[in-house]
Formats: structure tokens, C-alpha cells, sequence
């Protein structure tokens, strides 16, 4: 089974309400070979008593592991 890693995670922002998060993970197959390795900017947001995804920020492409 494919899955993914998260090899790094920086806080960008934070306030009350929100915070960014740059965030670097890589992609394995099922024989756990890497695929790829991504960097990508989150934003949260806080609501309801809890933290919820608002949006992500990828440079460039973001490889899904298939040509």
C-alpha cells in the first residue's frame, strides 16, 4: 500500500485564529521506494473548537507517483 511521511513541519504564522505550516513529506510505493519528496504550505483555521485544513500551496507540480 502506497502511504505518505512527513519529514519536516516549520510554523510559518499563527495567530488566534490561523496558522501556516510549511511542511515537507515524501511518497512511497507498497515496496517502500520513494516516489517523491514535496514541500507544501498549509493553512488552518480555527473553528468549532478545532483546527480544520483551509487551503495548501504547492511550488511547481506535485507528483501524484504515476507518468
Amino acid at each position: 500500500m502506497a502511504y505518505s511521511s512527513i519529514n519536516s513541519a516549520d510554523l510559518v504564522y499563527k495567530d488566534y485564529s490561523s496558522v501556516m505550516v510549511d511542511i515537507n513529506f515524501s511518497r512511497y510505493n507498497s515496496s517502500d521506494e520513494s516516489l517523491s519528496k514535496t514541500d507544501v504550505t498549509y493553512m488552518l483555521v480555527f473553528k468549532d473548537n478545532m483546527w480544520k485544513l483551509k487551503g495548501g500551496f504547492v511550488p511547481g507540480n506535485l507528483s501524484l507517483g504515476k507518468n
